[in-house]
């Protein structure tokens, strides 16, 4: 495991995971990585939630060069937040990974996309690993979001509703893995469970039958009544896979 900023010492109450890639197609590249941080700490964030947070960026590139080139974005644009240790910026060494390619087709998918979404989900293993013991509970995101206005206290508003009663994951949008809350817990076997399965589906569907496997089957009850993250990025991190 490598770290490319020094790391915390005390637990905070909530860690936000933030994967992020260069996406280039036909010679263009989209990024949506400053906004989404823009939008996290100055609108959906108070001075008061700046104490109790941690955002861990994972650069998920790999390519050197491209990994090198959102650092320095984050530095020229965020420095003063590294240096308050309130963004982690990670990433994972090439032999973290199983084997990415030559996989056994599933789900109608061609190679490239077996290859991204298998990819994506050790991404996101290697996050939860990282994440483990860092708060109380953990949040992921993406990194092309608009984050809604006081987010992060409506996200702890629902965490006391939920107080003394069941739930495996509490939803803050309905899009995929993104505003998907889990604690600190639960996410080493999470973790565990996206490894096993890294290559079978997308990430988003192992968390379901995850849950269901352990009779925790989401509903309204553990949904937020409002989005709270609002994707906006036209640009798949898919393409050129």
């Amino acid at each position: 495991m490598r770290f490319l900023f020094s790391a915390i010492s005390a637990s905070v109450f909530l860690t936000i995971g933030i994967p992020t890639v260069q996406r280039t197609f036909q010679n263009k590249t989209e990024s949506y990585l400053v906004a989404t941080l823009n939008s996290l700490i100055t609108n959906g964030s108070s001075e008061e939630d700046l104490k109790n947070i941690l955002i861990v960026v994972f650069l998920a590139d790999t390519e050197e060069s491209a990994r090198i080139s959102v650092k320095q974005e984050l530095r020229s644009n965020f420095g003063k937040y590294l240096d308050m240790n309130l963004i982690h910026v990670i990433s994972a060494p090439s032999s973290f990974y199983p084997r990415l390619k030559g996989l056994k087709l599933t789900l109608g998918d061609g190679p490239d996309r077996m290859y991204w979404r298998s990819k994506q989900a050790m991404d996101y293993v290697f996050m939860f690993y990282y994440s483990q013991g860092l708060a109380q509970y953990y949040l992921h995101l993406e990194d092309d979001l608009v984050v809604m206005p006081n987010a992060l206290s409506q996200i702890r508003e629902f965490i006391d509703l939920r107080a003394g009663k069941q739930w495996g994951i509490l939803e803050f949008s309905k899009w995929g893995f993104i505003g998907k809350l889990i604690r600190d817990s639960d996410l080493r076997l999470i973790g565990r469970y996206l490894e096993k399965f890294y290559n079978e589906m997308p990430c988003d569907w192992l968390l379901n039958i995850y849950l269901r496997s352990r009779g925790e089957i989401n509903g309204k009850s553990n949904s937020w009544t409002k989005e709270l993250f609002r994707h906006v990025g036209h640009q798949s991190s898919s393409l050129g896979t």
